[in-house]
């Protein structure tokens, strides 16, 4: 890293509690000049999570109550953000230049300082940064150089190029997760069987983004460094958060992305859920992710920052603007007001008051997940209940219409009844009436009977007596006798003389 004598360099950075911006920038830059042999000290009003992070490191972490202990470290060069950690530090026996470095436009913190005796270079980690600090007293008196943001390489070696994976897993890096985003998310998801989102960040999920961890998801929502490393991983990341978004990292638009250090307010875009899910999938999958690599491993490495830092370090060392004894003057009374203001007695008050408040935030908002949670419930129920009365409704309804169908049917069912009864004494009537008629049928028959054969005696009888007094044996009248009487014989029996049937 450009000189062979190792420096002393502190970083100053007013709170090093939890995973945030400013927070993490310290604790991966005090690593890599560790590494690189420069031995190196953070200070913090605040210390907390990151703070332990930084020891665990073998970095050693001073607070406003070592004052003594940071001037016996006599820091070769200070890097520090935020105007009260440069107050309180101008007011301590220093001599060392600073370099002031400014990571945001919009946090009060990030704010020019209105006393910068000492300070002999600026930085900011964008143009968008820079030009809110070019307009300011500060901005007009001190250089200040564009230093922008990394990922940490620490330890990973260049992917081969490879193309964009579809997506199956999407993970959201957020402090501030919008709920909107969220749900768009549950939907887009919902949508897509086999994809999901996981949330990852304050309040609940804050975790530290890994090369290891990222690589199990095939997309990254997020802003400021953690896209950078996907990128560098070839996932593809969707530049979206609290303020805006600013869609899909990506070699053509990489540079007006850079411009707002990859935050979402270059457009400030509100994407529909339609447009969310396109991004997401069809375009992500289109997207050159090898080109993207390239460009982010010879940019925005923190190997290679660390370096320009060092020899900014180096530059600022040589020249003649430092703390001292003159410039002690310009910061004293506000210094000293900063460091009565975080008084250890007061710090640790705050610091409780602070934990206290935290810890009455988590369980509001466990409270108000429980409330959600049983408000959701009880709208299901409401529905359900809904439903059920309603059903309940159209089936007493059809129950209604069944027992006036089935009265109905009953009714119709008897007069049935009756027609039958009626219809079977009609039918035994009529059964009487056709035996009566059958035994009558029969009498007169046999009437009739014996009517044929009496009258058929007595006209044998008759025609016999006839023939003997009319036709003698021998005579004509015998002969017209026979045909007379064959004549009557077939009228009478429907036979001729031989037994076969007339036709007559």
């Amino acid at each position: 890293m450009g000189r062979n004598r190792p420096m002393r360099i502190l970083l100053a950075n007013h709170q090093l509690d939890q995973r945030q911006g400013s927070e993490l920038y310290c604790l991966e830059l005090a690593t890599a000049l560790t590494q690189a042999g420069h031995q190196v000290a953070l200070f913090t009003f605040r210390p907390g999570a990151i703070a332990e992070a930084v020891r665990r490191r073998g970095v050693t972490v001073f607070t406003a109550a070592e004052a003594s202990a940071l001037e016996a470290f006599d820091p070769e060069v200070l890097h520090v953000h935020h105007a009260p950690c440069l107050y309180f530090l101008g007011a301590l026996r220093l001599r060392a230049p600073v370099v002031y470095s400014t990571l945001g436009v919009l946090p009060d913190l990030e704010g020019a300082p209105i006393v910068w005796a000492g300070v002999a270079h600026g930085l900011a980690v964008s143009e968008e940064v820079r030009e809110a600090l070019t307009p300011t007293p500060y901005g007009a008196a001190v250089p200040i150089s564009l230093c922008r943001n990394w990922f940490d390489d620490t330890g990973l070696e260049k992917p081969a190029p490879a193309r964009a994976r579809p997506a199956r897993r999407i993970a959201v890096v957020s402090n501030h997760l919008e709920t909107r985003l969220a749900e768009d998310l549950d939907a887009v998801c919902s949508a897509r069987p086999g994809v999901s989102w996981t949330h990852l960040g304050l309040p609940h999920h804050s975790t530290e983004i890994t090369p290891e961890l990222l690589r199990d998801f095939d997309r990254v929502v997020s802003i400021g460094r953690t896209p950078l490393l996907a990128a560098a991983l070839q996932v593809p990341s969707l530049l979206y958060d609290l303020h805006g978004c600013d869609g899909l990292l990506s070699v053509e638009h990489f540079d007006a992305q850079a411009r707002v250090n990859f935050s979402g307010r270059h457009t400030r875009a509100r994407p529909s859920r339609e447009e969310l899910g396109h991004l997401l999938f069809e375009e992500a999958e289109r997207l050159d992710v090898a080109a993207l690599a390239d460009r982010v491993w010879r940019d925005h490495r923190l190997s290679r920052r660390a370096e320009e830092l060092v020899a900014l370090y180096e530059q600022a060392q040589a020249g003649a603007t430092a703390m001292g004894d003159t410039t002690r003057v310009a910061y004293g009374r506000t210094g000293r007001a900063y460091a009565e203001a975080v008084d250890p007695r007061h710090t640790a008050r705050l610091v409780q008051l602070e934990k206290q408040l935290t810890e009455a935030q988590q369980l509001a908002d466990a409270r108000q997940v429980h409330l959600t949670a049983v408000e959701q419930r009880n709208a299901a129920l409401g529905s359900a209940l809904e439903a059920e009365a309603a059903n309940a409704v159209q089936l007493r309804g059809e129950q209604e219409q069944a027992r006036a169908r089935i009265e109905q049917q009953a009714t119709e069912l008897e007069q049935a009844r009756a027609r039958i009864e009626q219809q079977a004494t009609e039918l035994e009537q009529a059964r009487a009436r056709i035996e009566q008629q059958a035994t009558e049928l029969e009498q007169l028959r046999s009437s009739l009977a014996w009517m044929e054969t009496h009258v058929s005696w007595r006209l044998f009888t008759a025609l016999r007596t006839a023939k003997e007094r009319v036709a003698p044996p021998g005579t004509r009248r015998l002969a017209l006798y026979k045909r007379v009487r064959q004549r009557i014989h077939v009228a009478i029996t429907g036979e001729s003389p031989d037994g076969r049937l007339s036709s007559g």
